[in-house]
């Protein structure tokens, strides 16, 4: 029976999430960095820098947790990392194979153990008045919001919003991009590790960056993105998970 039910929420929510999402499920004030205060922040193992503030940093926070950032001023860059797993972004930016410590990193992720429970919850941000010259929602979702995009469960769209927005839900992996067209914001991943604990790691970006973030694990386990620091600045966001 169990089983039975489950099987029917996998597939309502897939048929109604894929839809051009924009209202709230809940509805909360803005909130800032202090729902995270006490989450253990980490730091990349390794970082390329590819000048005038664009750049990509992986992370391994624990065996089996991998974590990839990006920041871009080019749309052909952003848009050229699309299909690509971390290791193949690597040589695509240094046209070199990756280090033995970024592919093992990486390959510890690949096994999934489903082993915790599910959970989901939304904040969707507040809309705002669009005022981009950079690139409008219609361009942001042709380019980073494909509901038939690679194997994802779960697609959500933000387009011209402010404020905190963030979604979170148990599964093995979540990408997301977001897109300042006026101010400057914070994309963020936080996730729980096999053993329970609450880390964060999270990304600037300025007015015109296009960021992706890159979230995997070899299990199951609670993870969110969010966007934040956002109050009276507008942008656009979409976000993707797996089971």
């Amino acid at each position: 029976m169990k089983t039975h039910k489950l099987f029917i929420f996998l597939i309502s929510v897939s048929l109604i999430i894929f839809f051009f999402v924009s209202c709230a499920i809940e509805v909360t004030s803005p909130r800032g960095e202090d729902d995270f205060a006490d989450d253990e922040m980490v730091e990349p193992f390794e970082r390329i820098d590819l000048g005038n503030s664009e750049y990509i940093a992986f992370y391994e926070p624990d065996p089996g947790d991998f974590l990839m950032f990006c920041a871009f001023n080019s749309d052909d860059k952003a848009e050229s990392l699309k299909n690509k797993s971390p290791l193949e972004v690597y040589e695509h930016f240094m046209n070199k194979k990756p280090s033995t410590k970024l592919v093992e990193a990486f390959l510890r992720s690949e096994s999934i153990d489903d082993q915790e429970a599910d959970e989901e919850t939304f904040l969707t941000a507040p809309a705002a008045d669009e005022q981009s010259t950079r690139m409008s929602a219609e361009a942001f979702k042709e380019a980073y919001y494909d509901p038939s995009y690679g194997f994802w469960l779960i697609g959500i769209l933000w387009p011209n919003v402010t404020g905190t927005g963030k979604f979170s839900r148990t599964c093995s992996e979540m990408i997301s991009w977001a897109h300042p067209y006026r101010g400057t914001i914070t994309h963020r991943v936080r996730w729980k590790n096999f053993w329970g604990t609450t880390k964060s790691s999270s990304n600037t970006l300025t007015q015109g960056q296009v960021g992706y973030a890159y979230s995997r694990a070899g299990y199951r386990r609670w993870r969110e993105i969010a966007v934040y620091n956002a109050d009276g600045d507008g942008y656009h966001a979409s976000i993707f998970a797996t089971y």
